[in-house]
């Protein structure tokens, strides 16, 4: 059942085994909420082991441990192991042997094929959120990837975006109906073979429109553009860009122009699939000393060592309650700086610590802003 698997992973997983030194216990947000081994990543690897060997079946209980997972990747910056990766395709791999999907996952899984987007929502209305203020054209050197989450729920982060790249006069296009789920909320959640579907439609009418780079502001979006699509499909050609790290390019060549200024302090949250998946730490934080009376403060835990804000890895739609508690720690962590604003880049946590501020009954203290609003406020 699991012969690819294990011919891929078995050596490392038996590292693990051996040496369980636990480092990836500390701040997992799982294992700190739960307390019990096999929510670990040390435990996860466990139980992959004893599937291999036949010693165990993926019964409810361990399949609930195997997704119980934001795959925010603080493991794998704790450990030489590829421990996103194991996890990620031991998901995969038990799926293709007939494994049900866990909770609403299914249920998502058949929305996305069907309509191209996670929310249950027609495909059609997926260009709704673009006005008539922001006109685009279908044909351009820079295409924006727009994204299910910001398209469908936050549309409001899309036009914030966009208003900055206007002020730059930075012309980019879109590709209204033709863009389609990048296919990451089903790559974390086990379901590959339709998000290679997704994978080739998207690298197909990007290519179509002869676009050479894609910017996007979602980093669940930047991580599966930049290095899925590859491993999925061989070299795209195209160069992927998150907003951040376009803004920060912009200022530093002095196109955007800041002309407002920022009241209080910020302190940034780094979102797991830009930070510690894709390394980009600096670029956000740039965006964030160049605006005019901007103070920052970092939290204690930054960069590789950030908690997640506990949205990622399918453990929102599966596990809301478990997702937003780990978001509140994140908030009280945030809030501990004395800072008077939240900033991250990624709609999911820009959500998830918004719900987490106002379940603390924090957001009139704490406000919760995405880097492209915070930015569009002040160009």
């Amino acid at each position: 059942m699991l012969n690819d698997f294990r011919d891929q992973h078995l050596d490392e997983i038996l590292v693990c085994n051996r040496t369980r030194c636990g480092f990836c216990h500390e701040e997992c947000p799982v294992y700190y909420e739960k307390r019990i081994e096999s929510y670990s990543c040390r435990g996860k690897l466990q139980i992959a082991k004893g599937l291999i060997h036949g010693i165990c079946e993926p019964s409810p209980a361990l399949v609930d441990r195997l997704w119980t997972c934001t795959l925010c990747g603080y493991c794998k910056s704790q450990c030489a192991l590829q421990t996103t990766e194991i996890v990620e395709d031991l998901r995969t791999s038990l799926l293709e042997a007939g494994t049900p999907p866990v909770a609403r996952h299914g249920e998502i899984m058949s929305w996305v094929e069907k309509e191209h987007n996670p929310y249950f929502e027609k495909h059609e209305n997926r260009a709704h959120w673009l006005s008539s203020r922001h006109p685009l054209t279908d044909r351009s050197d820079l295409i924006f990837f727009a994204g299910c989450t910001a398209s469908y729920r936050q549309p409001e982060l899309n036009k914030a975006t966009l208003a900055v790249l206007e002020s730059a006069n930075v012309k980019v296009g879109y590709l209204g109906e033709d863009e389609w789920c990048c296919g990451s909320v089903l790559l974390r959640t086990g379901d590959r073979k339709d998000a290679i579907q997704l994978a080739r439609h998207n690298l197909e009418v990007v290519q179509a429109q002869g676009a050479r780079v894609v910017v996007t502001g979602c980093p669940g979006c930047y991580r599966t553009l930049k290095f899925d699509y590859p491993k999925l499909l061989g070299c795209t050609g195209l160069e992927v860009l998150h907003n951040s790290q376009l803004f920060s390019q912009l200022v530093s060549d002095s196109k955007i122009e800041l002309n407002g200024n920022v009241a209080g302090s910020l302190t940034y949250h780094d979102p797991c699939h830009l930070g510690r998946h894709c390394g980009e730490y600096e670029a956000p934080r740039r965006v964030l000393k160049s605006i005019p009376g901007a103070e920052t403060v970092e939290m204690r835990r930054t960069r590789e060592n950030s908690r997640c804000c506990g949205a990622g890895g399918g453990l929102r739609s599966a596990f809301p309650d478990l997702s937003l508690r780990i978001a509140e720690k994140r908030v009280l962590e945030a809030a501990e700086t004395g800072a008077d604003c939240l900033v991250s880049a990624c709609p999911f946590c820009r959500n998830n610590l918004k719900e987490a501020a106002n379940s603390l009954k924090m957001a009139r203290s704490l406000s919760v802003l995405d880097l492209s609003e915070l930015l569009a406020e002040v160009v």
